[in-house]
């Protein structure tokens, strides 16, 4: 399903009024949920269960930092020094700060492997994966790197007191988010959160604006992104190729590339 397409115009207007006409908040994040699951699922429909696997164990460890309120037995003695209180909180800030770290290993780790795997597989085995008589095909799932930046950042965000949600269904929802999962951008929990917490009926400024921004962001997508990413792609991808032009056509060439790749960062990470 391509976001500049009528079918997800038709697709984008029908799940926003199924959501507006419920009253229950726990229908409308079913309703977005289900909506999200759909539209990936018209994309890459056999990496659904991965992600929520991925969006479960990350909401554990989110829980699992944010366990803050007592350092353990230390705190129901009010007795205890000064002293005593300081090491069991630094004991138990330290215990998340690994739990922390857990987190963070396992996402990175999940997108080397889909970023590397397939390279060093056919290293090791000596199988043309991409030839056409390859029966093996291994194909990264689309906002693989959103998804897994996202979650790193909803962990550093608990870590840093950010509480920590206690509904899955909610934090499945932010996670899966049609809208923002295959292209971006990196979004907080919290921000998205709150909105899903309060139903907004649109106004008349409200509905211009936004018709103004899908508009923009439709121009700026299909005429500007997509064909800066194919110069870019053909920049980093045959970087021999372009040095070997004249210095200055290849200087501006490989800076122009550079430039748009940073564009692009700026525009999907919040950092």
């Amino acid at each position: 399903m391509n976001f500049i397409s009528i079918f997800y115009g038709l697709f984008l207007l029908s799940v926003l009024g199924i959501y507006w006409s419920l009253a229950q908040h726990k229908l409308r994040l079913w309703t977005l949920l289900i909506a999200s699951l759909v539209f990936y699922a018209s994309l890459h429909i056999q990496y659904i269960p991965l992600l929520l696997a991925l969006t479960f164990i990350n909401f554990r460890i989110g829980l699992e930092i944010g366990k803050n309120t007592s350092p353990g037995k230390h705190s129901l003695d009010w007795q205890i020094s000064n002293e005593e209180w300081q090491f069991a909180q630094g004991d138990w800030n330290r215990r998340r700060l690994k739990v922390l770290w857990l987190g963070i290993t396992l996402n990175v780790l999940l997108l080397l492997a889909f970023k590397y795997f397939t390279p060093l597989f056919k290293f090791v085995f000596n199988v043309q994966t991409n030839s056409p008589d390859s029966s093996f095909k291994l194909i990264a799932p689309l906002g693989i790197s959103f998804f897994t930046f996202e979650c790193i950042a909803y962990l550093i965000d608990v870590y840093r007191g950010a509480p920590a949600t206690d509904n899955f269904l909610k934090f499945a929802t932010y996670k899966l988010f049609f809208a923002k999962l295959i292209s971006g951008p990196i979004t907080r929990y919290h921000n998205l959160a709150n909105q899903f917490n309060t139903l907004e009926l649109p106004n008349t400024n409200r509905v211009t604006e936004a018709l103004w921004l899908i508009a923009r962001g439709a121009v700026k997508k299909g005429i500007f992104a997509d064909h800066l990413g194919i110069f870019v792609d053909l920049c980093f991808g045959n970087l021999q190729r372009a040095g070997s032009t004249r210095f200055v056509v290849s200087y501006i060439r490989l800076w122009l590339a550079v430039i748009s790749r940073f564009q692009w960062l700026r525009r999907h990470c919040p950092w």
